[in-house]
C-alpha cells in the first residue's frame, strides 16, 4: 500500500484557509440566529427545548446564558437579560439606593432563577414593591413584563418594625405580644425605607440588636431572633439599658410597676396612673430624691386636692436631699 507523503504548505496559504473556515463558520451561526429570531414574536421570549436539536443539521451548544432557559443560549434572551439588569442600575439611580461596597445594601439586582423561569428584581429596604414595579411599567414596560419583585427588610428595619408593634395601643395592654417576621413585613410594607423617627426609637433599636449581636458572637440578627428576644423579655429592659431619657411618670412606673402593672410596662412600656404614682411614692418611706422629684413633676395634672401634699413631699425632699459642700470649711485653704 502506498502511502501519500504529506502536503506543506507555505505559511501564507495556511494562514488564508484558516481565515476562509472561521469565516464561514461565523455566517452560519449568524444566519441560525436569524431564523431562530424570524420564527418568534418580537415582543416574546421562548425557551429552547431542554432534549436535542429539533432541526437536522442544526448545531446547539450549551452556553453560560444569563437568562438560563434551559441551560441553552437564546439571543432574544440575552438582549432581555441586558435591558432587565439596565433597568435595575437606572433603578438604584433613580431612588437613591446607598449602592457600594460588597453588599451594596438597598440596590436593585435583577436575579434569574432556573427553576421557576422567571426574572426577579431584588432589593433591601428602600422604595415598597408598589413604587418599584411602577417604575418598572413606566420604564420598560415590555422587557419588564413577568418581572417578580422581592424587597427584603434589614435587621434593622426588622428591629424597628418590632418595636413599633410591641409599643401599638391594643385593647389589654397586659396581653404578651407573639409577634411574628410576617407582621413586620405586614406593618412595613407601604413603608419607603423604614428608619426610625425618634431618639427613643433608635435606642431600642440599637438596644434589642446589640443583645443579639453579644449573645450570638456574630454581627447579624435574623427576623426570628429579633421578634422573640422582644417577645420573651419585653422592651422595659432595653430601655433600661439603652440610656434614654425617661419621663416622670415613666421613672416613677419603672419603679412601681413590678407590683402593680408589671406585664404592660415590661412588655409594652405602658406606664401607670399618675395618681396611683403619687400615691406610691407618699406612701414609701423609701422613695429617693429622684423619685420625690418626679411625682413633685407630676402635681400640675394632678387633681386639687393632690396640691396638699405638695409641702409634705418638699420637706422630704429637704431631708433626703444630699447636703451641699461649699468648699469653706475648717480645713479648706481656700478660706
Amino acid at each position: 500500500m502506498l502511502r501519500t507523503a504529506p502536503v506543506h504548505l507555505p505559511p501564507a496559504d495556511r494562514l488564508r484557509r484558516l481565515q476562509d473556515a472561521f469565516t464561514k463558520a461565523a455566517d452560519d451561526s449568524r444566519a441560525r440566529a436569524d431564523r431562530y429570531t424570524d420564527q418568534n414574536d418580537a415582543n416574546a421570549v421562548h425557551p429552547v427545548r431542554d432534549g436535542p436539536p429539533r432541526y437536522p443539521g442544526r448545531a446547539v451548544v450549551p452556553r453560560a446564558s444569563p437568562a438560563g432557559f434551559g441551560g441553552y443560549w437564546c439571543p432574544m434572551a440575552s438582549d432581555r437579560a441586558t435591558r432587565l439588569r439596565r433597568l435595575a442600575r437606572t433603578l438604584t439611580d433613580r431612588f437613591g439606593f446607598q449602592a457600594g461596597g460588597s453588599h451594596r445594601r438597598g440596590a436593585v439586582e435583577a436575579q434569574w432563577s432556573a427553576s421557576a423561569r422567571a426574572w426577579t428584581f431584588a432589593w433591601t429596604d428602600g422604595p415598597t414593591v408598589a413604587q418599584v414595579r411602577a417604575a418598572c411599567l413606566e420604564t420598560e414596560p415590555t422587557a419588564s413584563e413577568g418581572v417578580r419583585y422581592a424587597r427584603a427588610l434589614s435587621e434593622g428595619a426588622v428591629a424597628l418594625g418590632v418595636v413599633r408593634l410591641t409599643l401599638c395601643p391594643v385593647t389589654d395592654a397586659n396581653r404578651r405580644p407573639l409577634l411574628r417576621p410576617a407582621d413586620i413585613e405586614a406593618l412595613l410594607k407601604d413603608e419607603p425605607s423604614p428608619a426610625p423617627c425618634t431618639d427613643r426609637e433608635r435606642a431600642l433599636v440599637y438596644a434589642v440588636l446589640y443583645e443579639i449581636h453579644d449573645a450570638h458572637h456574630r454581627n447579624q440578627a435574623r427576623a426570628e431572633e429579633i421578634c422573640d428576644i422582644v417577645n420573651r423579655y419585653g422592651l422595659a429592659v432595653f430601655l433600661r439599658r439603652s440610656g434614654a431619657e425617661l419621663s416622670p411618670v415613666e421613672v416613677l412606673t419603672a419603679r412601681y410597676a413590678a407590683t402593680h402593672a408589671h406585664p404592660a410596662w415590661r412588655h409594652r412600656l405602658a406606664p401607670m396612673d399618675a395618681v396611683v404614682l403619687f400615691r406610691a411614692v407618699r406612701e414609701d418611706p423609701r422613695a429617693t430624691t429622684e423619685l420625690i422629684t418626679a411625682a413633685l413633676a407630676l402635681l400640675p395634672g394632678l387633681p386639687a386636692e393632690y396640691a396638699a401634699a405638695e409641702a409634705e413631699l418638699r420637706s422630704r425632699l429637704e431631708r433626703t436631699a444630699p447636703p451641699v459642700r461649699s468648699g469653706k470649711d475648717g480645713n479648706s485653704p481656700f478660706r
